[in-house]
């Protein structure tokens, strides 16, 4: 009985320590945007060309970002291209320590004056933590300016399930070995 008790507790801890996230994982949102002067769309090329330094500011925030972010802190977007020439898991914006790389990405709407993609990426913090299916629009305009959201996706509770049947399925098999 004692090892059932010990096996048990493993299990447990186990699930704990794979539920603890230093990134948002409650769904929410954090939206950036940026005026002309950090910023050039080129519509022929199908790039966005972003200056080299800090070239976006916080302009709202909710969910589970609101530990990470507030209103007015500083990202940094990378440059990069939507149709084409994009590539796949490329770094496209970071602040405050977290940073957003681009898995997959679709041109919703292009004009002459604007442009709307949407797309899926990985939120990352540098460390152990990664999000998957991070959802991103980014609209942006001939006059230079830009707006951004990103947001995730609340983990559905089947991973965690799965992990309590593989663990109760040890169980039951270590006791039968016993036996």
């Amino acid at each position: 009985m004692n090892t059932m008790f010990k096996t048990f507790a493993a299990g447990v801890i186990t699930l704990a320590s794979a539920s603890a996230f230093a990134l948002p994982t409650g769904g929410g949102s954090v939206s950036f945007s940026g005026d002309g002067s950090a910023f050039n769309w080129d519509k022929t090329a199908d790039s966005f060309d972003f200056a080299e330094a800090d070239n976006a500011d916080v302009d709202a925030v909710s969910g589970g970002f609101t530990s990470d972010f507030t209103v007015g802190d500083k990202g940094r977007f990378f440059d990069f291209d939507y149709d084409g020439d994009f590539v796949s898991g490329g770094a496209i914006w970071t602040s405050n320590g977290i940073t957003f790389a681009l898995d997959t990405i679709n041109t919703v709407t292009e004009g002459a004056a604007s442009v709307t993609i949407e797309g899926i990426g990985t939120l990352s913090d540098g460390g152990a933590s990664t999000i998957a299916n991070a959802v991103l629009s980014f609209t942006a305009n001939g006059a230079g300016s830009f707006s951004w959201s990103s947001s995730t996706i609340v983990p559905e509770p089947a991973p965690l399930a799965l992990l309590g049947l593989g663990l109760v399925g040890v169980a039951l098999a270590r006791r039968g070995q016993k036996a």
